[in-house]
């Protein structure tokens, strides 16, 4: 048992105890370290020190680790009970290809206030129960078409206040669960769609020089002090905030949201003059459809 709990990282301060000279004290010790180790189920590192400890705790459903780098996360063991993941403050710059496969049981995975500039494209891959995924507070400023392909049931994503400057067409195509995405602070350029039908909240605040906005649907859009110019909506969208906005033009495809549409923007144009030509709009819009 003593050797094995060293082996285990457990407690590497200590050395073999081996003969009569070993010390029942220093066994009774081990064996309770390991044990406590055995039963964890909600642990919190404050470094990545000493990571040898998770190897003897399989039953951890909760882990928070601040202040880890990259390389640390080579040291992290399989964790098959594991449900929540955080990995918080640290200095971690990329994620690889399956850095989190053998935890399948993860269904939340928060990896904001880090370094990470680059994902690569089957970062995710194995994490078929995910769906809360957070990467605020990171470096990214592009993201593979296909990263979030391997993440089915996603739900909430948030990746506010990186550098992200595009978003491709495909990127959230296999994403068809997804209700709440956050994109605010990003310098964003070009959106090439975002096709999503079940969007609970839609966030682009603070999303400059972005232009125009393609979407399908979302019960909320926040556009609030960002640079959209245009707007078309395949499907419908009932709250619109878009204070301190250069919104000119709203194209629906289904005319009878319109006027709900119309309702919300009047009701924000009350405190931002800019969408009076885009109430305008979509006022005559309404009007084409009694």
């Amino acid at each position: 048992m003593v050797s094995a709990v060293a082996v285990l990282g457990i407690t590497d301060y200590e050395q073999p105890c081996e003969g009569f000279n070993c010390t029942s004290t220093a066994m009774v010790d081990t064996y309770y370290s390991y044990q406590k180790a055995f039963d964890l189920v909600e642990h919190r590192l404050d470094n990545c020190s000493n990571l040898g400890v998770l190897k003897a705790s399989p039953n951890l459903e909760i882990l928070q680790i601040y202040n880890c780098s990259s390389g640390d996360l080579r040291h992290l063991p399989p964790l098959p009970k594991l449900s929540y993941l955080q990995l918080r403050s640290g200095n971690i710059s990329e994620l690889t290809d399956g850095q989190f496969a053998m935890m399948t049981a993860l269904d939340t995975l928060e990896l904001g206030y880090n370094s990470i500039f680059r994902v690569s494209m089957e970062a995710f891959k194995g994490l078929s129960q995910v769906w809360r995924l957070g990467m605020q507070n990171n470096n990214l400023t592009s993201l593979p078409e296909s990263v979030f392909h391997s993440l089915p049931e996603l739900v909430d994503l948030n990746l506010a206040r990186n550098q992200i400057a595009t978003l491709k067409f495909k990127t959230f195509s296999e994403n068809p669960k997804l209700k709440w995405l956050c994109l605010r602070d990003n310098p964003l350029i070009m959106v090439l769609a975002i096709p999503l039908k079940r969007l609970v909240l839609l966030d682009l605040t603070n999303c400059r020089p972005l232009e125009e906005l393609q979407m399908h649907s979302a019960e909320t859009v926040i556009l609030e002090n960002g640079g959209v110019r245009k707007m078309d909506v395949a499907g419908s969208v009932s709250i619109l905030y878009a204070r301190k906005n250069r919104l000119r033009y709203i194209q629906l495809d289904d005319k009878m949201l319109a006027r709900q549409l119309h309702q919300a923007s009047a009701s924000v144009a009350s405190t931002s003059s800019t969408l009076t030509s885009s109430s305008s709009s979509t006022s005559s819009s309404s009007s084409g459809t009694s």
